[in-house]
């Protein structure tokens, strides 16, 4: 790590702590929890002492060599513009970002191969495809206004609503818990379809205990009369959003439709402080129709790549992958 990339990152610690409203993927909180497998920095571009754009990057070792991807349940990860007073018009906007982008994008290391994903609501593309970025479309579900849960539970589809309404009958919703236990239900969920668990239990509590310390997350999950866990969902939230990020479903009580239920009565919890309600995806054919039933609107998001080593390019055209 060179000397400009401490003071970056110190720069940005000190901004970091002047902002009310930071994306909770963005925080320096979560960046340390979710940093296991590498390290995250920061590009930093400042005009007259003062920050006005910031864009966080996570590098690991891969296949021998160092990539900029982005880190376990974290799906995006975007630039923060603070836009001058100056700026009155749309093309004035548009032409600040371009110059802000290129400087942040310069700052990256020229690694072997980069990869990461720009918030939903983030769509200037335009400076990456001119330095050689390979874009794609993506898609996540995203109810956009969760204020008033009787009005999303009437967009459900018609099973949703009859599953989310049975399990008012005969499930309890409940918060808070023990981070161990969700984990130990996850693998033992996953472990009846004959899966294994992607993530290590302390990289789990690493992102739990940062969340319980800033109020942005919890652990919500259903039961039975018997104490039987039917479904469970991790979910954590910043001052816009509340995203769905490890939903588990036990295969025992399959037949109970106990989620529609779960994230209806999460929603309700979520409603009061949080705006929208994001499914972190719905690219997977056979999940896609599970986040739609739910009513949400599908948006788009651009996920960028860009290899800069033409060994190991070549590598992964004959392997035809690309690297996580």
């Amino acid at each position: 790590m060179d000397c400009q990339t401490v003071d970056r990152k110190h720069t940005y610690k000190l901004h970091y702590n002047s902002l009310t409203a930071i994306p909770i993927f963005n925080q320096i909180g979560w960046l340390n929890a979710v940093a296991e497998e590498g390290n995250w920095e920061v590009a930093v571009v400042k005009k007259e002492n003062d920050v006005v754009a910031t864009l966080p990057y996570f590098y690991k070792k891969k296949y021998v060599t160092d990539i900029i991807t982005t880190p376990k349940h974290t799906p995006w990860l975007s630039p923060c513009i603070k836009y001058p007073e100056s700026i009155r018009t749309l093309a004035h906007k548009i032409e600040f970002e371009n110059s802000i982008i290129k400087e942040l994008e310069e700052q990256l290391p020229a690694l072997s191969f980069v990869q990461f994903s720009l918030y939903p609501n983030y769509d200037n593309i335009l400076p990456f495809l001119w330095n050689d970025y390979e874009v794609n479309y993506q898609y996540t579900y995203i109810i956009k206004d969760i204020a008033d849960p009787e009005k999303v539970l009437f967009n459900f589809s018609s099973n949703r609503k009859r599953y989310a309404k049975k399990g008012c009958k005969n499930l309890g919703f409940h918060q808070g818990m023990e981070v161990k236990t969700f984990y130990e239900f996850h693998k033992q969920s996953l472990k009846k379809r004959k899966q294994e668990i992607a993530f290590s239990f302390e990289h789990l509590e690493r992102i739990y205990n940062y969340c319980k310390e800033t109020n942005q997350g919890e652990i919500f999950f259903t039961s039975d009369a018997q104490n039987n866990i039917h479904s469970a969902i991790f979910i954590v939230w910043d001052s816009q959003a509340a995203y769905h990020l490890v939903p588990v479903i036990n295969p025992d009580f399959y037949k109970s439709q106990s989620m529609s239920y779960l994230v209806y009565k999460v929603i309700v919890y979520l409603s009061k402080f949080v705006k929208t309600y994001d499914f972190e995806g719905g690219m997977y054919k056979h999940i896609e129709q599970g986040y739609r039933d739910y009513g949400p609107e599908k948006v788009p998001y651009f996920n960028f790549k860009k290899c800069n080593s033409k060994l190991l390019a070549t590598f992964l055209s004959l392997k035809n992958i690309w690297i996580k």
